[in-house]
């Protein structure tokens, strides 16, 4: 299908390959960009599946080859089962990269992105993020799939632990909770729970970003750089592992600064180094007053 639109990524390790593969996802792209462009621009309850399919030039039988419904079209369809591509990726990453690799998944698992360019993943995003503040009522049936899916990170990374014991600083504690998490730990759950947080104010500090348009990669970075405000509110510099991360580069590509490693970072731990000495050092005057009044106690004491 021939378009103007820059829709699929040609270099990358997930850019499609065979003929029939890239024209299976121009096609899909073409389907979701004009899907989403004419709910922004005449409303979601005022778009039909016909006013899709005559914009993008396609039949109403291939809409339905790609697509279940114009919910899907507009809204996508998130994923619940990982795919065996994504499992394997992750559970071959590099235990001291866990934190980085596990952003990537939920990354890919949120916004499928997959194949598709930075630039046409970056307006779909961005669409669809404002598709749902517009329509808050039409987000509600895809929270239980977000949920399952989240259930199945967790017991991806409850693997991932049990093939590197070593990466483990929990206790192995089953978490206690539903049926859901039982028999998973409870460092699977929390850090897969951290993980989700990042993406989500890193998403949002990327949407609120003046230059948000330029790319998936600057997303990514903004969800890595998000665990540096988590350590910056807490007080305390991150631990090392986060702190000198540089997320590992793919084939092919330039390799890029660490955003955990990044000057805001830097300025991040910093600060938090600060508050660490100042509490340090209120401590020690503490000790030395109380020190000082027990010395005056016994004068007195001496005096009697």
């Amino acid at each position: 299908m021939e378009s103007n639109r820059n829709y699929l990524d040609t270099e990358g390790i997930h850019a499609p390959r065979g003929l029939r593969e890239r024209k299976r996802l121009e096609t899909l792209c073409a389907i979701e960009d004009h899907a989403t462009r004419l709910v922004l621009d005449k409303g979601y309850d005022n778009v039909t599946v016909e006013d899709i399919v005559d914009a993008a030039n396609i039949s109403k039988r291939t809409f339905f080859n790609y697509v279940d419904s114009k919910e899907t079209a507009v809204l996508g369809h998130p994923v619940v089962d990982l795919p065996d591509e994504e499992r394997k990726e992750f559970l071959a990453a590099d235990p001291q990269h866990v934190t980085v690799a596990l952003v990537d998944l939920i990354l890919q698992t949120s916004f499928a992105s997959r194949g598709r360019s930075d630039e046409f993943s970056t307006l779909l995003l961005s669409r669809r993020k404002q598709i749902f503040r517009n329509n808050p009522n039409i987000a509600a049936p895809q929270f239980g799939l977000t949920i399952q899916r989240f259930h199945n990170i967790v017991a991806l990374v409850d693997e991932f632990f049990t093939l590197h014991p070593e990466r483990r600083s929990l206790p192995q504690t089953a978490f206690p909770g539903t049926e859901s998490t039982s028999g998973v730990s409870e460092e699977a759950v929390t850090l897969t729970m951290l993980c989700q947080d990042a993406v989500r104010i890193g998403t949002l500090r990327w949407t609120r970003q003046p230059d948000a348009t330029n790319g998936h990669r600057r997303l990514r970075d903004c969800c890595l750089g998000a665990f540096t405000l988590f350590y910056d509110v807490l007080g305390a510099p991150p631990p090392e592992c986060l702190a000198n991360t540089t997320p590992p580069n793919t084939p092919d590509e330039v390799p890029r600064p660490s955003a955990l490693s990044s000057p805001e970072a830097s300025s991040a731990e910093a600060t938090s180094t600060r508050r660490s000495s100042d509490s340090k050092g209120n401590k020690n005057t503490n000790v030395d007053k109380h020190t000082n009044n027990n010395n005056d106690d016994d004068e007195r004491n001496d005096e009697k």
